[in-house]
């Protein structure tokens, strides 16, 4: 019996042009998806970051806030800030910031330079102690070290070239003519004590943190002055 001839396979498989040809194509395809998974994962990274330090604020504002409202002048003191600048306020206050009760305390809020080169919003808080009728706190409140007695908290950190992580700016006015209308900054541009005309109460402080060069990521309030209105 003859059996019918089988057709021989054609074995010879890709030619050298068709892979080129294909890989060629996969490394087209290769890099417009690797370009599209870094923009993608920037994009996360970004977005992630600025919530990130958006949450951060909010914190360190709820914080500051506290401090700020019940900003006061106790006996003894002649002014309830004793230093104002753009970017570090040092005031007394009747928040109840420690285990003290009905004791004013001293109040810092500054930026300070870290040892890794980062920038630190930091709060320096310390109860006072009574003197001859007079409240007094020890230590030197004017530079990036911790006073005697203060608790430090670290509220916010950016890198040490990026924009000032908070700004600061009082207000006050002449409640006789109407806050709306005599409304005035009163923030000195070195710290110094603030100085008032007369009449004139601070009444506000607005606080903006986070990336303050960015409007989107930043925060920005007007904390009222409870005791000082």
């Amino acid at each position: 019996m003859i059996r019918p001839r089988q057709r021989a396979r054609d074995d010879s498989g890709f030619t050298m042009v068709e892979t080129i040809v294909a890989l060629g194509v996969f490394s087209v395809l290769a890099v417009i998806s690797g370009a599209a998974m870094l923009s993608i994962m920037s994009g996360i990274r970004s977005v992630s970051t600025g919530t990130e330090l958006q949450v951060e604020s909010a914190n360190a504002a709820v914080w500051v806030s506290r401090l700020l409202r019940y900003a006061a002048t106790p006996p003894g003191t002649e002014t309830a800030f004793t230093s104002a600048r753009g970017d570090a306020l040092t005031f007394t206050t009747w928040a109840g910031a420690g285990s003290e009760p009905d004791v004013p305390y001293r109040a810092r809020v500054a930026i300070v330079p870290s040892a890794d080169g980062t920038q630190q919003l930091i709060s320096d808080v310390a109860p006072g102690s009574l003197q001859d009728g007079s409240w007094v706190w020890a230590g030197d409140w004017t530079g990036v070290t911790v006073p005697p007695g203060a608790n430090r908290r670290v509220l916010l950190e950016v890198p040490g070239d990026a924009a000032s992580p908070a700004q600061f700016s009082l207000w006050a006015c002449q409640p006789s003519e109407g806050c709306a209308d005599t409304a005035r900054n009163v923030t000195p541009i070195n710290a110094s004590p603030v100085s008032l005309a007369d009449g004139e109460r601070l009444f506000a402080v607005d606080v903006t943190l986070g990336n303050t060069a960015d409007p989107r990521v930043a925060l920005t309030q007007r904390v009222s002055l409870v005791n000082l209105r």
